[in-house]
């Protein structure tokens, strides 16, 4: 019996050792990468998916296949995958009313560039600036916005909103919810102030008085503010 038994332990390492050998052989042979186990083409070349082509360099770099255009039998591949899963419902078409512009016009159909798009890295010329700025743009809205803009982003509008904040401690006026996304309210519509006043530049609307007032603000959470009856309304 332990004849029997030393002889299966016998044969057991030479197999092991066997398949050990054979499977060296087969990585050398055949130049199997060790670390994610594929084989290398002929010319001995093999992007490892285990590794990022850009592993260690730093800054921005030019990508491995830029310039490259993908063989034609390669598209006529891609382009026969992509219709055998939308006919096993796979995937979704993206033809006639399942395309997301179907019925719907293009923002620029009918109109006339007259200007060609400039390349990277080049300056766009001035009489071409001209033409496409101010109004002159396609999304002029007669100066609206221009004015309000500098005043909401200037440092007294900034501190008026801290200071209305600090005398609430925070709290809302019409909930009582203290914190949260809060928001400086006009009681007297900022729209109003503009038009009644007859502000149309920055320097006029610091020295306006009443735009600044405390008694015309109030801390209002973005909920409660949203309910009031001027809110994003006759905006200049």
């Amino acid at each position: 019996m332990p004849h029997y038994h030393n002889f299966v332990k016998s044969d057991l390492i030479w197999y092991l050792l066997g398949k050990l050998i054979i499977g060296f052989t087969y990585r050398v042979m055949n130049k199997q990468c060790t670390k994610c186990g594929r084989l290398k083409s002929k010319q001995n070349k093999h992007i490892c998916p285990t590794s990022t082509w850009n592993k260690g360099l730093k800054g921005l770099q030019i990508g491995w296949n830029k310039g490259k255009k993908s063989k034609d039998s390669t598209r006529k591949k891609i382009s026969n995958t992509r219709k055998k899963l939308i006919k096993e419902g796979k995937i979704p078409s993206t033809k006639g009313k399942n395309n997301g512009m179907f019925g719907k016009t293009p923002w620029n159909k009918g109109k006339k560039m007259d200007f060609v798009s400039p390349k990277k890295d080049t300056k766009i010329p001035k009489n071409i600036r001209l033409k496409i700025s101010g109004s002159n743009h396609y999304n002029w809205k007669g100066g609206k916005g221009s004015i309000n803009n500098r005043i909401r982003k200037c440092y007294e509008y900034r501190q008026w909103t801290q200071d209305i904040f600090k005398r609430d401690d925070y709290v809302c006026q019409e909930c009582d919810i203290r914190g949260g996304k809060l928001e400086a309210h006009h009681i007297k519509p900022f729209s109003v102030l503009i038009k009644e006043y007859k502000i149309k530049t920055l320097q006029e609307a610091i020295d306006c008085f009443e735009l600044w007032d405390f008694d015309n603000g109030q801390t209002l959470c973005k909920k409660c503010h949203k309910k009031t009856s001027t809110y994003l309304k006759n905006n200049i």
